[in-house]
């Protein structure tokens, strides 16, 4: 499903940020 996709790649983006904010 690309709605699945996109969520799983948004999260992914997230993380990165929070881990690049520490």
């Amino acid at each position: 499903d690309e709605q699945k996709e996109i969520a799983r790649l948004r999260r992914e983006l997230r993380d990165a940020q929070d881990a690049l904010d520490v």
